[in-house]
């Protein structure tokens, strides 16, 4: 068994071995610390509101890392700034929070605002509750054997993955539960360098700008 300890300066980043280690059998994620530097909401995106007379406001809420507390916040403030009657309730950092619509104009989302929260479109006379932010991490490496490993019904070099937590630029380490399984490789006799990316459930890199990423793994 070898604990392999990996910082790599980007993500996707191969490392490459000064001496070549023996053939991995197995692999198990021990941990991973990764900063909350990227942003999940990649696009700005525009809040509209319109009453019955054609009345419109609108304010934006700009591409950034967002976790409940700060996305309620900046619609709160982007509600207060055109002087819009609605209010947020937030009962914990991590949510629920509620948006409550007292005004006479319905709270229009755009498209990417809308499937960011997960929620209707329009928030219009009642009250829209909006329990988390969905976004996890999904951890890939080019020891993992596809055609061993399935995630969904495809085959996969998937490692393991985590739930986002923390804060907007906090560092986090995420550890593997001790129940988490080893994970077939296919290598050559010796491996003379390791891959590890970080990915969303689309398959697309998080971009963690010039933060240092770093795993502890298992090999067998």
């Amino acid at each position: 068994m070898v604990v392999l300890t990996i910082v790599a300066q980007k993500n996707g980043e191969t490392i490459s071995f000064a001496e070549p280690i023996p053939r991995v059998d197995f692999v198990k994620l021990i941990s991973c610390g990764l900063h909350n530097s990227w942003e999940n909401l990649k696009e700005d995106s525009t809040v509209t509101l319109a009453d019955q007379n054609g009345n419109i406001d609108t304010f934006q809420i700009p591409a950034g890392h967002y976790i409940l507390e700060n996305i309620g916040k900046a619609l709160e403030d982007g509600l207060d700034g055109i002087k819009y009657k609605a209010t947020k309730e937030l009962f914990s950092p991590i949510g629920p929070f509620l948006v409550k619509n007292s005004g006479n104009k319905a709270i229009k989302l755009d498209s990417t605002l809308q499937n960011f929260l997960g929620v209707e479109r329009f928030l219009k006379g009642k009250t829209t509750v909006i329990r988390k932010i969905p976004e996890s991490y999904f951890i890939h490496c080019s020891l993992v054997s596809k055609n061993e490993n399935f995630f969904n019904g495809r085959k996969t070099d998937l490692l393991a993955v985590f739930e986002q937590k923390g804060r907007p630029h906090e560092k986090i380490v995420y550890f593997s539960s001790p129940q988490q399984p080893y994970i077939v490789c296919s290598t050559d006799a010796h491996v003379s360098s390791i891959t590890i990316s970080v990915k969303d459930q689309a398959g697309e890199m998080f971009d963690f700008g010039s933060m240092p990423l770093e795993f502890v793994l298992e090999l067998i």
